[in-house]
């Protein structure tokens, strides 16, 4: 099984089995959907998120786990065919070294570099790597749901808001450390 991981975002990103990825995020919105899609492919996956949510990550997949208070990336060691910093805090400078020579380093956060990334790849000095940015799938979303509705993955829901304490779930999100996703209610139901 191959997926073009959560995004639809070009034909050269596949994750596949036996492929080691590195999350950055792993316990957010999409850090916790990343992490079982690329466990369900059969890749190896290591996880970085704040301790609280060690167990979380751990449980649904994660073959590793490391707290971004207590681990810098600097730290960490081995090599990967894929980085998704999924928290948007890193940079492909950041971890270059821990690409292995085809490695993939993908983002939730558009860079300007973006329209520089063509000439990057020509110049010779400069080592080939591919950057990923993601973007908006609808093909990719009815996969994730087929995923759900046969229960391969499941959602991480945090905390449930009605629709009147919406200034409520926005407050607890731009706070951050939200483990999955938040969920308001548009209207009760009996």
């Amino acid at each position: 099984m191959c997926f073009n991981f959560i995004s639809g975002f070009s034909e050269k990103v596949k994750i596949k089995q036996g492929d080691r990825i590195l999350i950055n995020g792993s316990s957010g919105g999409v850090g916790v959907f990343a992490v079982q899609i690329a466990k369900s492919i059969g890749a190896e996956v290591v996880a970085i998120a704040g301790e609280k949510n060690k167990q979380l990550v751990l449980s649904l997949g994660a073959d590793y786990f490391y707290d971004y208070k207590l681990t810098s990336i600097s730290d960490i060691e081995g090599k990967f065919d894929f980085i998704y910093d999924v928290a948007s805090n890193l940079s492909y400078e950041q971890t270059k070294f821990l690409l292995n020579k085809k490695g993939v380093f993908i983002t939730n956060t558009p860079y300007p570099i973006a329209a520089l990334i063509p000439w990057l790849r020509n110049n010779k000095k400069i080592k080939k790597k591919t950057f990923a940015w993601v973007k908006p799938s609808g093909q990719d979303l009815s996969e994730i749901s087929r995923m759900v509705s046969l229960n391969q993955i499941s959602p991480v829901i945090d905390t449930v808001y009605s629709l009147e304490k919406i200034q409520e779930a926005h407050k607890h999100i731009e706070k951050g450390g939200v483990s999955g996703k938040l969920v308001v209610k548009i209207n009760e139901y009996n």
